[in-house]
Order: structure tokens, then sequence, then C-alpha cells
């Protein structure tokens, strides 16, 4: 198990980037990490929000994964020390059936071909808190939000839905991201006896030439360089005309 008390003192001169890079790492995931990834979704979502127990696969082997996972991008932030997955979001593209999976909540909102969501963003709880002045989970959250505006920008994506709570919209409008709110509040029932009221949006993404601030611009160079190694080559460029995103099978 995971304990943020592991985390050593740091250099609160260094950039939130260095200090991030510093303690984590950020990346595509292997199959092996992926299901590490499904692990800690069941955990937050299943298990302690209450989410998606009627929908989800693989719920019974302590996996939390659909429909969509087969076909999205993901990434994941892993703790140096450990080598485990403790943050992870996926950008989701539209089904057969032209859903996403907000869709199982605003049925009929229309969903384009070319649409795309962000979903699945989860940070490891035991990383959700400050430790030394250290802000852990707002790194991590950061981070893996920032991942997405380099995906997007490498496969030509300019926005993407979010169906989130306006509490976490307005900790993205703070970290500078532009938010459009779609449709009215919308109240789902969670397993835990529980509610959840969720607005969906369509986040405005950017590249690091066009952010404004300084800090922003050098942390999304560094999660770049991180998540785009030689292997990974779909992500270059001049190869995006013939090659595509790596599925990774659930099995």
């Amino acid at each position: 198990m995971l304990h943020a008390q592991r985390i050593p003192n740091q250099n609160f001169t260094d950039s939130p980037s260095d200090i991030f890079f510093n303690l984590f790492d950020i990346k595509i995931p292997s199959p092996i990490e992926l299901k590490q990834a499904f692990k800690l979704r069941h955990k937050v979502f299943c298990q302690q929000l209450g989410y998606f127990s009627k929908r989800s696969t693989q719920l019974d082997s302590g996996l939390e994964s659909d429909e969509f996972d087969h076909d999205a991008i993901h990434c994941i932030v892993t703790y140096k020390a450990t080598g485990e997955v403790v943050g992870c979001v996926r950008l989701v593209s539209p089904n057969l059936q032209h859903k996403l999976p907000f869709s199982s909540y605003i049925p009929d909102y229309p969903v384009q071909a070319k649409s795309h969501e962000i979903s699945r963003l989860v940070v490891c709880p035991d990383f959700r808190h400050r430790l030394q002045g250290l802000n852990i989970n707002a790194l991590i959250f950061r981070a893996l939000f920032l991942s997405i505006n380099v995906i997007c920008e490498h496969i030509g994506v300019n926005s993407a839905y979010i169906f989130i709570e306006r509490k976490m919209a307005r900790a993205l409008k703070l970290f500078g991201f532009q938010m459009v709110e779609t449709t009215e509040k919308v109240t789902i029932e969670l397993d835990n006896q529980t509610v959840s009221q969720r607005c969906l949006y369509r986040a405005g993404l950017f590249s690091a030439e066009q952010s404004t601030k300084l800090s922003t611009k050098i942390f999304m160079e560094k999660v770049q360089s991180a998540i785009y190694p030689a292997f990974h080559n779909f992500f270059h460029p001049h190869l995006m005309q013939t090659q595509s995103a790596p599925k990774f099978a659930l099995a």
C-alpha cells in the first residue's frame, strides 16, 4: 500500500514541475500498468464513491473498466519510490453507437464523430492531502490534465467534453483551463446512498506554446517529453497519417 508519509522532504524553491518529476513519472501505460489503473479506479470510484457498479465490467475481480477503455488513450502517474500507479485519466472517442461515457447520464445530448471525452480522472487517496506544505493531489491532478492537453495537441483535437462536479471545474479554471458549461446539473444517485451533481463541460485545450504562464509552459513541456518516448511513435506528428494510438487488451 502507498503511504504519502514516505515522500521525502522537497526543496520548495523548486518549480511545481521539478517537484512533481522528483517524485513521480507520467506515461502511457503498459497493459500491466493499465490493469493497475483499473484497480485504482475500482478502489476510488466503486468502493469509496459508489459509482459504476451496474454499468462497468470486471468489478468482481477488483477492476473498474467499461467498453470505452479498449479504444481510449490512457495516461498514468506512477510513484517513483514504488512504481505503483497513483493517478490516471483517459481520452475517449465515440463508440459505434455514437456515444461517449457521459451519454449514460445525458442520453439525448448529441455526440459528433470527432467528439472526445476526458474521463476517469482519479488520484490515489493516499496522496490527497498536503504534506509539509506540498499539495500532492494538486500536482498529480494538474499533470494528468496537462497530459490530456499534450495528447490532444498531437492528434489534432482542440477541445473535449468532461462530465464533472462544478467544484472540480472551478479547480481546473484555477489551473488556467477554459471550461464552458454546456448542460444543467445532472443528479446521480450513488450506491453509497449519496448523490453527485455534475455538469457537462467543454474543456478548451491548449499547447505549451499557447500557455500564458511560464510555470505551466515548463510543466507541459516536461509532461510532453515524459509521455512521448520513441517507442510510442504514433505521437510524432510526421507519423500521424499512417499510425494510430495503441489499443490495450483488457484480458
